[in-house]
């Protein structure tokens, strides 16, 4: 049955929905005795009710005491994303303690406690599919949190809206298994009341299961998707797995073929930074070194950061990595930072308490040409160990943003609508390694669109083209049609900058894209009728595209 549960927090009651359909009995309340080591007191309210949860659940349904003499899982269970399903509620329309706590200085929802909070649910999300309803004689695994494999934002949270925040399994490996975790404005009257909830950020967690006696790879329950958005996601993330077993699998010649390509493309990257780097004074107005752009912390991990397993709390290195990397973009642009996503987050080497932690992050490429321009940003976490004089690197991170003109160039320009986008500094790469990490971020930047939703790319082009064209369905438009729109659309994303000289355009009905840094091969030409609405200096004329 699905069982709807309260639970107690510092700031407010806390809805959480759990389903729980094949563990044949509800979960209690929270147990009303907390440890005084409790270490959510020290987290956000969400982050400390999922701990609680988590700790109950536990104590009833795991096995306890000496776990040599318990046997390992033999038998799988097969569940639904349902069966492990969690679900809270953040208050942020009525409850001013908690929308104070998650709102930042630019007025936005903190990015960095919802990555807390993702952690914290997607841990209990994880437990829930391998762990609850295998009963208590049976060995329980160690879950650990291998890496995050991404985080996208699909839209603008408000802290003046109440949200949602729900994790399930949406895969599962031999040992392993795939938590999503989305977040977005709350419905009114919620799922059950036939509401549909989009999503505005989506992080997928993977997790490894671990024989808490021998240490080697524990079977997790099967997963079994029957709804048509579950299967979907199953297939996707079963393709992704296969191309990664497939590139391993490569042979040889392969291998040093691609190596050779990736390190070609790499040595032209160092050979474009090498006029900054000699000639740097006549050179500052082209860009800066990707050393240029480096910022760093340290700090000494305290007992208030530390989870349930008594390790430093993986959510708060995501939180300190992410507000190093916005930092780092605000002081390479100049402007408000908006988070975009994040490329896989690795968990190399576990962290404790009483560690030295140094965080150094540094932008690894810009896209300056773009109407909103990116920031891609890396961090690298490392254990240093005084004593030893050695140190550890235990986390890599990665995070892109976005420049939005209408926060920053807006009121430069006294609130003029169509201001121009942000100036952002090239970034140049000095060394081979550095290189190729930036082709790799420019290449899967081209699939990650903007995530504004009131601003889509050329929402007004073609809100403009429906008008023009009388149509709003591709199948009535002509040939003839469809080419006059490629051509104007082509004059209109030149006209505003969203192109650069050195792009390829591809063209493909509907769909344009623009692939930077595509070979050159010959000029061509694109006709404007002059029958459409154009400013009369470019009526008739023939815009020349290099590339």
């Amino acid at each position: 049955k699905e069982n709807q549960r309260t639970f107690h927090n510092p700031w407010k009651m806390l809805r959480v929905l759990s389903s729980t359909r094949r563990c044949g009995a509800s979960v209690p309340r929270l147990l009303s005795s907390v440890a005084d080591d409790d270490p959510g007191l020290h987290k956000s309210p969400i982050t400390d009710a999922l701990w609680k949860q988590r700790r109950a659940e536990k104590e009833i349904y795991e096995g306890s005491g000496n776990y040599e003499e318990l046997p390992p899982q033999v038998e799988l269970q097969v569940k639904s994303p349902a069966d492990s399903e969690v679900r809270i509620d953040y208050d942020f329309a009525t409850d001013s303690a908690l929308r104070d706590r998650y709102t930042n200085c630019w007025g936005a929802v903190d990015k960095g406690v919802l990555l807390e909070d993702c952690d914290a649910i997607a841990g209990n999300v994880s437990w829930r599919h391998a762990v609850l309803g295998n009963g208590r004689t049976v060995r329980p695994p160690v879950l650990v949190t291998a890496a995050v494999d991404e985080v996208r934002m699909r839209g603008s949270l408000r802290p003046d809206t109440s949200a949602f925040m729900r994790g399930r399994v949406v895969f599962v490996g031999s040992s392993s298994m795939l938590v999503r975790c989305e977040v977005g404005p709350a419905a009114k009257g919620g799922p059950a009341g036939g509401n549909k909830e989009e999503p505005l950020m989506v992080a997928d967690f993977l997790y490894v299961a671990r024989d808490r006696v021998t240490g080697r790879a524990s079977k997790v329950n099967r997963l079994e998707v029957s709804e048509a958005a579950d299967v979907a996601l199953f297939d996707e993330k079963l393709a992704e797995v296969e191309a990664k077993r497939a590139a391993r699998g490569m042979g040889a010649e392969a291998k040093l073929a691609l190596d050779d390509a990736t390190k070609r493309k790499a040595s032209a990257r160092v050979g474009e930074a090498q006029a900054l780097i000699r000639m740097p004074a006549l050179q500052a107005h082209r860009g800066v070194l990707v050393g240029a752009t480096e910022l760093q912390n340290t700090m000494i991990c305290q007992p208030q950061q530390r989870n349930t397993s008594g390790r430093v709390f993986g959510g708060f290195l995501m939180r300190r990595a992410y507000e190093l990397a916005l930092s780092t973009a605000h002081c390479v642009s100049g402007h408000t930072p908006r988070f975009l996503w994040s490329d896989e987050i690795s968990f190399q080497a576990p962290v404790s308490i009483g560690d030295v932690l140094r965080f150094d992050s540094r932008v690894i490429a810009t896209e300056p040409g773009l109407l909103r321009p990116r920031i891609h940003t890396e961090v690298f976490a490392s254990v240093l160990k005084p004593g030893e004089a050695s140190s550890q690197l235990s986390n890599r991170f990665a995070f892109s943003f976005c420049l939005d003109p209408s926060d920053d160039q807006k009121a430069k320009n006294g609130g003029a609508a169509g201001a121009s986008s942000p100036r952002v500094p090239e970034v140049f790469s000095e060394r081979t390694g550095d290189a190729i990490k930036q082709n790799q971020v420019l290449e899967a930047s081209r699939n990650v669109p903007d995530w504004d939703s009131s601003n889509p790319p050329y929402a007004a082009e073609c809100r403009e083209a429906a008008l023009l064209f009388g149509s709003a369905k591709w199948g009535d438009l002509s040939s003839e049609r469809v080419s006059v729109f490629l051509s104007w659309l082509a004059w209109r994303s030149l006209t505003a900058r969203s192109l650069r000289p050195g792009y390829c355009l591809t063209w493909s009905v509907p769909v344009i894209s623009a692939q930077p840094h595509a070979p050159a091969r010959r000029p061509c030409s694109l006709p404007v009728a002059p029958s459409l609405p154009l400013p009369s200096r470019a009526s008739g004329r023939r815009l020349r595209v290099p590339g």
